[in-house]
């Protein structure tokens, strides 16, 4: 049963980004629950759940760049548990410290670390010391799968693995692979450094073979369904490619039409009635048709539009984002911190820096003050883009959907 969401316009924004104590104090809790040290092999997705967790707090305005007692502990923890999960061999990063137990290192354990670092200011620190920026980036290359590995068909050619003894693959190892990449050789766009020419014309390749001409976006492998997820991962790789123009106009709105599709009521009526007895519609997106609503892709969906907004100056979109802000308002845990996936669910940190994302990608800009605006393409906040030196890709948005 959906909870009413009895306000309009303004009011309802407000309403939804109400305490921001709490939901900070939510993130900091669930970081601090994690699995330690002893029991990591057991949790071998801490470093993504860090990831989010230090996601959360940059959208709600932490500085990680502050020097004082707390912040600077917190930062010195998290850069020495890095430093224990890089591989000096292979030049990525494990889930778990390598010292501690036998493991491999990962393309998503790589991505996660790396925006770990760059939230916390120190990446440059952890690339001059012991991370070495050609042996990362050497560690995500060979990721890639070239021609000569027989175990792929061609038409998997320029795709990235999960690692390169891990034969799983799919688009959302090409943009962990992209945003490592432009973490490691910001501020200079990936697009114009040419010893990374023949991997990104390979990556670009893969993402448009990935292209499901029936609904008009990307799937995750040639010829799987369409998916809002892994259509944000292809939109992305390839602004991160420096490959937009490659997105002819049929398929721009094909794009849009697909995105707009995306948002549904559910099965059930999602409608609440306010105390003036008007009747409030509440949608959310879904990643797939037929799907439940789930507020993550307010997040992947609406980055997708974000970015496809920049591409034209005359971006007209006919979408009324308040209905969508009502299925987060009732998502949102305002009593204990954090976003539910839905309404039957409890909150967890992935859906709540997601969710929160996809707030913020929704509101008025000019509406917000001490929270901080997602990039639509790189998994943090435009203040991190720019404090950090991450080339901009994307024309900073100054209006709603």
């Amino acid at each position: 049963m959906l909870h009413a969401v009895d306000v309009t316009g303004e009011d309802e924004t407000s309403h939804i980004l109400g305490d921001e104590f709490v939901h900070l104090q939510y993130f900091s809790d669930q970081q601090r629950c994690m699995p330690t040290k002893v029991q990591q092999q057991q949790h071998s997705q801490r470093i993504i759940l860090l990831y989010f967790s230090l996601l959360g707090r940059d959208l709600l305005g932490v500085d990680w760049r502050k020097d004082d007692g707390v912040f600077k502990t917190e930062r010195d923890k998290l850069f020495e548990e890095m430093r224990r999960c890089y591989d000096t061999e292979t030049g990525g990063f494990c889930p778990v410290p390598v010292s501690h137990y036998n493991t491999s290192a990962t393309l998503a354990m790589t991505h996660c670390a790396l925006q770990i670092l760059n939230l916390c200011d120190f990446l440059p620190k952890a690339t001059e010391e012991w991370a070495y920026r050609e042996k990362v980036i050497s560690f995500v290359i060979s990721c890639q799968i070239r021609h000569e590995r027989p175990l792929f068909g061609e038409s998997f050619r320029g795709a990235f693995q999960a690692a390169p003894n891990i034969a799983e693959v799919d688009i959302r190892f090409t943009y962990s692979a992209l945003v490592s990449l432009a973490l490691l050789c910001k501020p200079q766009p990936l697009s114009t450094i040419s010893s990374l020419q023949g991997t990104l014309q390979e990556a670009v390749a893969f993402i448009w073979r990935c292209w499901d001409t029936h609904e008009g976006a990307f799937g995750g492998v040639p010829g799987a369904e369409a998916h809002g997820g892994m259509t944000f991962c292809a939109v992305a790789s390839l602004a991160l490619a420096g490959a937009m123009s490659s997105l002819t106009r049929s398929r721009y709105h094909l794009l849009l039409r697909y995105c707009t599709a995306r948002l549904s009521g559910g099965p059930d009526d999602h409608e609440s009635i306010g105390s003036t007895g008007v009747i409030l519609p509440i949608v959310g997106y879904q990643g797939r048709p037929q799907k439940e609503c789930d507020t993550c892709y307010s997040h992947w969906i609406g980055s997708t539009l974000r970015i496809l907004q920049t591409q034209d100056n005359d971006f007209v979109f006919p979408l009324d984002v308040l209905p969508i802000l009502r299925f987060m308002g009732a998502c949102v845990d305002s009593d204990h911190g954090g976003i539910r996936k839905d309404l039957d669910m409890r909150a967890d940190i992935v859906h709540a820096s997601l969710g929160l994302s996809g707030l913020l990608l929704h509101v008025d800009p000019h509406c917000v003050s001490k929270l901080r605006l997602p990039h639509p393409v790189y998994g943090c906040s435009w203040s991190t883009v720019r404090n950090t030196g991450l080339p901009e890709l994307v024309v900073s948005s100054t209006s709603t959907l």
